[in-house]
């Protein structure tokens, strides 16, 4: 390939590419043979806007970007363009990297113990820091990173990032953005992609590097999700899609010679949640550079030296004894921060991010620094009695109790349930196993009143942790709470599937004056007085018996209020529809009188009433019913109308009268003599 060089004064020289000292995605870089301060970086697709890329990129004030105190470029910027042999943009010139500076994967990978003997974790928390800085300089200034990830980075032993593939770089100028065609699935969130950058994508990518920066580069969605059978689907990206991340999911095991998660403290794991588990529904929510860089520094502030080896460096907050120490027994003796390799003092512009090994503590941090470097003497002693096997078996119980820790503790926060045997009784409830020793109070086992404690033992229970305690190593657990909560989930779900018209069986749970509640397999609908018979109603026990079936219909569903409406009556038929279809008009009926009113008397005909006005009950003027007839008294009446509209029935009892006497009549010889009175 000929590549060629334009300068200022409109001359074209052909440039001799020397070898390869990087590939990426879009090109490679080669040293430049003519200047050894310059390398190339040559497309091997050149697009089609990369000239006008270049030259935006080259208009940024570089010295911005330049550190004096460190002579440190924080971003490898183009210098100048070169071309092909039809005289299009092909890729820049850019500075070639500094002795001092090596590549990122040669700082955080098990090579680094080769490569760069000299990095401590305290260095690794230190660059992770300045990582953050970056990113958040670059979105001051209107850019975004693009394609944040390791291969893309380079570190120094001061604690220095510099940005290698500024070209990545998504930026703005002149109405028209440019770069943001790479991406990295591995690095990317879910919606991220080609074209998709924005501050929420690299708060992601951000949040990946840092976990790989503190966690030997062991990628944070790299474990083996065991709910999932094919390899193609629990790959890190396959992971991020499903948000499965083995931070934070006990189902996914971690990767294989892994350093415990606990290395990151509680509000960096929160962090990383946010990024992760939050952001995957509402990427809004990522956190930002700024707050990842104050956690780090907050870490840096309680990193201490390890008394036995100058070059492990931890978080005293966070551990009792020296986690390096314990993953040197857990690998079989491998050290991953030798100490034969011991780093030199911390450069000042560290001071802002302090371990022990750079500054002495203040008078008011002397009193905590003692009692942790006692504890910590206590726990090197434990640790150091006995043989190696007997040390591996002890960092492994300590190492599996934070892991277990640590996977309650998420629970807890995300209120989840754990499911664990219960092993003994104890005084006021239950020791339940949950990889833990869990404690689970009496009053909270059940719902309802508990008798024998002893009769859970041996049983596998579901609960909620209601509460920990780390420095009694204490978990409070509630079955009562899982109980409430698998209710809810099912009267929800009953619910949702009940819809007004529906005929459903149910039994009558409780009788309260104003109706019956009847259980419907999970949720309790209310059948009102006025709706369980057609005929009024008293007392709900009149009609229905507490343990009693009944098949009622649903009149109402309020899914917010859990309230469902019921009813009895209208299962069965209406009486006056009954009454209407068995009887005619002109029919003669017997009833009995149940009152009588000013303007007539009710009479009742079995399911329904009806009623004989005042003029339908003699021949003669009557001025109050009681003159004619009695409440109690059985009479005979013939049905003048049927009203259904308004549920009424019109009878008459002079005209019944007159029908018998008719029919009576009717039954005479003709011609035949009679005496009655005139």
């Amino acid at each position: 390939m000929k590549v060629y060089w334009r300068p200022a004064d409109g001359t074209r020289t052909e440039i001799t590419l020397g070898e390869v000292i990087g590939s990426g995605k879009e090109g490679d870089v080669y040293r430049f043979a003519g200047d050894g301060t310059l390398c190339v970086k040559v497309y091997r697709e050149p697009r089609a806007d990369v000239r006008r890329h270049i030259e935006v990129l080259m208009r940024i004030d570089a010295a911005d970007w330049y550190v004096k105190e460190e002579r440190h470029m924080e971003v490898a910027w183009p210098v100048d363009i070169c071309e092909d042999e039809d005289g299009r943009a092909t890729g820049f010139f850019m500075s070639t990297l500094s002795p001092r500076y090596f590549a990122a994967r040669d700082a955080f990978s098990t090579a680094r113990r080769a490569r760069t003997p000299s990095l401590n974790w305290g260095c690794h928390v230190a660059l992770a820091a300045d990582l953050a800085r970056m990113v958040g300089k670059l979105h001051a200034k209107d850019m975004l990173v693009g394609d944040l990830a390791l291969p893309n980075l380079a570190v120094s032993s001061t604690g220095r990032v510099q940005f290698l593939d500024c070209d990545s770089f998504v930026i703005t100028a002149g109405g028209r953005t440019y770069g943001g065609s790479t991406w990295r699935q591995d690095n990317s969130p879910p919606e991220g992609g080609p074209g998709k950058h924005t501050k929420a994508t690299d708060f992601f990518a951000m949040a990946v590097a840092i976990c790989e920066m503190l966690l030997e580069e062991f990628h944070p969605f790299a474990g083996v999700d065991t709910s999932v059978s094919s390899d193609d689907e629990r790959s890190p990206a396959a992971n991020i899609a499903r948000g499965r991340s083995w931070l934070f999911h006990p189902d996914v095991r971690m990767p294989r010679g892994c350093p415990p998660p606990e290395l990151l403290p509680g509000y960096l794991r929160d962090l990383a949640y946010a990024a992760f588990e939050k952001g995957a529904r509402a990427p809004s929510v990522r956190p930002d550079a700024r707050a990842w860089y104050q956690g780090l520094l907050k870490l840096g502030q309680s990193l201490r030296h390890c008394g036995r080896s100058p070059q492990h460096v931890f978080d005293a907050e966070e551990w009792a004894w020296c986690p390096w120490c314990e993953r040197k027994d857990l690998l079989g003796g491998q050290d991953p921060f030798p100490s034969r390799h011991f780093a030199p003092a911390e450069p000042p512009w560290l001071q802002t991010l302090p371990t022990i090994g750079s500054m002495e503590p203040d008078d008011g941090d002397k009193t905590r620094n003692a009692s942790v470097d006692r504890q910590g003497d206590a726990c090197r002693a434990d640790r150091d009695s006995g043989n190696d096997e007997e040390r591996g078996e002890r960092a492994r119980k300590r190492a599996e109790h934070k892991r277990a820790w640590a996977r309650i503790k998420m629970i807890h926060r995300e209120d989840g349930e754990v499911t664990g045997t219960v092993t003994g009784v104890v005084k006021g409830g239950l020791i339940v196993d949950i990889g833990l020793r869990g404690f689970l109070p009496a009053s909270l086992v059940d719902i309802g009143p508990v008798g024998d404690l002893q009769a859970y033992v041996g049983q596998e229970i579901k609960a909620k942790v209601v509460d920990m305690d780390a420095n009694r190593n204490s978990v409070v657990l509630s079955r009562q709470a899982w109980l409430e909560q698998v209710q809810a989930e099912q009267r929800q779900t009953i619910l949702s599937k009940l819809r007004p018209g529906q005929i459903v069986r149910g039994r009558v749970t409780r009788l309260k004056p104003f109706g019956a509640f009847v259980d419907l397999g999970g949720v309790d609908g209310l059948v009102r007085k006025s709706e369980l018979s057609w005929t009024p109603v008293s007392h709900p026990k009149e009609v229905v018996g507490i343990g009693e079936e009944l098949t009622v219909q649903i009149l109402d569903v309020d899914v917010d209020r859990q309230h469902v409406t019921l009813s009895l009556k209208a299962t069965q038929e209406d009486p006056w529809h009954r009454f209407a279809r068995t009887h005619q008009i002109g029919q003669v009926v017997s009833g009995r009188v149940a009152g009588l009113e000013p303007f007539g008397a009710f009479v009742n005909l079995g399911d329904v009433d009806g009623m004989v006005h005042i003029s339908e009950l003699s021949w003669t003027s009557v001025s109050h019913p009681n003159e004619i007839v009695k409440i109690g008294q059985e009479i005979t009446v013939q049905i003048l109308d049927i009203d259904l509209d308004r549920n009424r029935v019109s009878l008459s009892l002079k005209q019944a009268a007159l029908s018998a006497l008719s029919a009576k009549l009717s039954g005479e010889s003709v011609g035949r003599h009679r005496r009655a009175p005139v």
